[in-house]
């Protein structure tokens, strides 16, 4: 593929908020998740797991407790610093809720090799408690 090609996928990509009605097949859903295993991951780490649902009335109860959250979020004093960004949030929280189908995407946690032996050695030495500071700020996972 050449850079033009890919540019042209980049910039046209969009987020989609409206479903159709249609039924989503399961080899088209295990199609999507084989292709997302092949994203980049540090280490070849791997440590997702994908939650496919298909079930209506289970996607609505996800809709409505993460909606619920969000609102919630929103109604707290702190909130007033981001409002329009919170407002936007709170909209678009259940975005999901009328889809035929959710994969829910789980990651475990990353810890790198230098990240542990970091853990056990930062009690005791500050360059090492100095490191994991700037760790946590900027983490290997993401």
């Amino acid at each position: 593929m050449d850079i033009w090609t890919l540019e042209k996928w980049i910039k046209s990509r969009r987020s989609i908020r409206k479903w159709k009605k249609d039924e989503v097949s399961d080899a088209l859903l295990k199609k999507a998740i084989e292709l997302a295993t092949w994203a980049p991951n540090g280490g070849n780490y791997q440590g997702w797991y994908f939650v496919v649902v298909k079930n209506k009335e289970v996607i609505r109860k996800m809709a409505d407790t993460v909606q619920s959250a969000a609102d919630r979020i929103a109604s707290w004093p702190e909130a007033r610093s981001w409002e329009e960004d919170v407002k936007r949030y709170q909209k678009n929280a259940s975005f999901y809720r009328d889809a035929p189908a959710c994969i829910g995407v789980f990651i475990s946690e990353y810890r790198s090799v230098m990240d542990k032996v970091l853990l056990v050695r930062e009690a005791a030495d500050p360059m090492a408690s100095r490191i994991m500071r700037f760790r946590r700020t900027a983490p290997t996972a993401i």
